[in-house]
């Protein structure tokens, strides 16, 4: 499987695991699951682009350059800001269940607008 399709076949399958953790009450796995979804995500357009993607450095750089081609950018940063949380907290473990369902959430939302924008660069591309 080319490294596109494994990092986009991980994110589905971390959101998805993100989803079962919650309802478990892990939230510490919730955390790293869904932070998880969003950056195989990120790292998936990375390769496809052949943007740089070693780092976590690299996949917050890539998010940004997807997230201004969003329709809600504002939205989507703070959205992404939540992501990032979210790996820490699973370090941390310095969130209540709200915060990690809000954020989960918010993980859903931006992946969503990153596939959309994703789908945007491929278009105008050619």
């Amino acid at each position: 499987m080319a490294a596109v399709e494994q990092h986009q076949d991980i994110s589905a399958r971390f959101l998805e695991q993100a989803e079962i953790e919650l309802r478990s009450g892990d939230l510490l796995q919730a955390s790293e699951k869904a932070w998880g979804a969003v950056a195989h995500y990120v790292k998936s357009v990375a390769a496809d682009r052949g943007w740089p993607n070693e780092t976590h450095r690299d996949v917050n750089r890539n998010a940004r350059k997807l997230i201004t081609v969003t329709d809600e950018p504002e939205l989507n940063t703070v959205r992404l800001s939540a992501v990032n949380g979210l790996h820490q907290n699973f370090y941390e473990d310095w969130f209540d269940k709200d915060t990690v369902v809000d954020n989960v959430a918010a993980a859903r939302a931006l992946l969503a607008a990153l596939r959309e924008a994703a789908d945007r660069l491929s278009a105008s591309r050619g």
